[in-house]
């Protein structure tokens, strides 16, 4: 059960300056209800299932105020996984056909060998630590952003056992060891970052509960899997590699690197195998 939202200030987001403070920060939620033209919570909550997060503090405030107002009031984290899964429950499970990746392995090996990752190899970590860590401690953060905080609170006195090697091995060793067996999510993380270095910002990537703000064709890591998310829903692929394989054959974006997996001209022919 909802409660009826308070009246709140009235001046809009979108007139606000881009510079917050904390003690401008508590109408984020608000604002956002202004932006809807309704004051109603129900009405915030579907916008933020749906909603990409950029800003960690302005959507763990958004979601704090649809908590205050249930009733009885809820935990604000716990709220956002519940309603994020709600959603993503409702996502049609499909299941790929098998398909030849052709040199799609070494063209990801190759390339990686010789890129030192300046734009997303930050992302890596930041996918490998969602997907390790319960769903309500990162369900605030961006999703590219590398939840330490959230890490070391989780595994405690062992943080660093996890977390180092995710900092300190190369996605080029990541992608050689990778077995690409459906439970390789490393493997997984390590090639979608590996096309996102070569593509600039594709392919995008949803973990979990982050599928229910899914756009376009985009790859995902849910019920344990990887596939390609898109329009029609959730599409299993038998493994990881056969996941990058199928986004890049139905993304636009991807179409240099098919041409270059299969041997033909392509900006990346350079990094195909022989």
């Amino acid at each position: 059960m909802v409660a009826a939202m308070a009246p709140h200030s009235s001046t809009s987001i979108v007139a606000r300056s881009q510079a917050r403070t904390p003690a401008t920060m508590r109408w984020q939620a608000l604002d956002i209800l202004e932006v809807l033209h309704t004051r109603d919570a129900k009405a915030l909550i579907r916008w933020l299932v749906g909603h990409d997060s950029t800003h960690e503090g302005y959507v763990a405030e958004a979601w704090g105020v649809a908590a205050a107002v249930q009733v009885p009031p809820a935990d604000p984290a716990t709220l956002a996984v519940k309603c994020r899964q709600k959603q993503v429950h409702k996502i049609p499970r499909k299941i790929l056909l098998p398909a030849d990746p052709g040199g799609l392995q070494e063209l990801l090996l190759n390339f990686a060998k010789q890129s030192n990752f300046a734009l997303h190899g930050d992302s890596f970590v930041a996918l490998r630590l969602r997907a390790l860590l319960p769903e309500r401690a990162t369900v605030f953060a961006p999703r590219y952003a590398a939840a330490y905080q959230a890490a070391a609170t989780h595994f405690g006195d062992d943080t660093n056992v996890v977390v180092r090697p995710l900092l300190t091995t190369p996605i080029r060793d990541v992608l050689e060891n990778a077995t690409w067996s459906v439970e390789d999510v490393g493997g997984f993380c390590a090639g979608a970052v590996t096309l996102r270095e070569m593509l600039g910002d594709e392919p995008h990537v949803y973990i979990g509960p982050d599928c229910a703000a899914a756009g376009g064709v985009s790859l995902a890591w849910l019920d344990g899997r990887a596939g390609v998310i898109d329009g029609e829903g959730f599409h299993t692929a038998d493994g990881p590699l056969h996941a990058l394989w199928e986004w890049a054959r139905r993304n636009p974006k991807g179409a240099p690197v098919v041409a270059a997996a299969l041997g033909n001209d392509s900006p990346f022919a350079r990094f195909a195998g022989e």
